[in-house]
């Protein structure tokens, strides 16, 4: 898979691409074009390991749902997000041919993909792209959203069939318990290939499912400038 090719069909769907080498280099250039303004975040494994939610709260008002202020709920911050002139979030993949496919639990990482924003910017690791667009969906629900679902600790049948079997592996390589380091857990299920991980979509009627709805963007939006950074190596789910 060439990622220049992935990077020309891209902008042809209108969106500014950049290609990045490494994760600082990414961070430097948001750093840099984002200052004195307010951004949104959508949930995203990509952001939490690039710490951007700290980086560009140094000049910027940054409102995240997972990580709710005081007095706040996800739901309440999730809300102002969508009122932000920046929004931040990544994708669960990337077809060869630059179609943008994302599965979402409540929706206001899909919301925020499509309407309200002056610029949104999606942060993609290399991993996530290439293939047909059946074969991105097919990642979207049997890859990425069981690993946010293990990340999350959340009790659906696609976490549950291995939680068990990789919490053990995981001990046996880090010497704790994933809880005690969630950081280097999630590290250990992002690097996990799709047999190890060994699980898949079972279209569940769980409370805590987490792939609830799937937005396909065959092109960029009209309603706003968006921008796609590719990392090069694997980022996030």
């Amino acid at each position: 898979m060439n990622l220049d090719t992935v990077k020309s069909n891209l902008e042809k769907k209108g969106y500014t691409v950049f290609i990045f080498d490494t994760e600082q280099d990414a961070v430097s250039y948001l750093k840099s074009t984002i200052s004195g303004t307010d951004v949104g975040f959508g949930g995203s494994q990509t952001l939490t390991d690039l710490d951007l939610r700290h980086v560009l709260a140094e000049n910027n008002k940054v409102i995240v749902p997972d990580f709710p202020e005081e007095g706040e709920s996800f739901r309440s911050t999730a809300d102002k997000c969508l009122d932000t002139e920046v929004f931040l979030l990544s994708a669960n993949a990337v077809t060869e041919a630059g179609e943008i496919v994302n599965i979402d639990g409540t929706g206001n990482r899909l919301a925020g993909s499509l309407y309200g924003h002056k610029r949104v910017i999606y942060v993609i690791g290399e991993n996530k792209i290439g293939g047909t667009l059946e074969e991105a969906i097919r990642r979207a629900r049997n890859i990425a959203a069981p690993k946010n679902a293990l990340g999350l600790y959340r009790r659906t049948p696609c976490a549950m069939a291995v939680v068990e079997e990789l919490s053990r592996r995981f001990r046996e390589q880090y010497q704790k318990d994933p809880e005690e380091d969630q950081l280097a857990w999630q590290d250990f299920l992002r690097d996990l290939s799709e047999e190890e991980l060994n699980t898949h979509c079972y279209d569940c009627k769980s409370p805590g499912r987490i792939c609830a709805s799937l937005l396909v963007h065959w092109q960029k939006p009209s309603s706003a400038k968006a921008e796609v950074i590719i990392l090069k190596g694997k980022a996030g789910f």
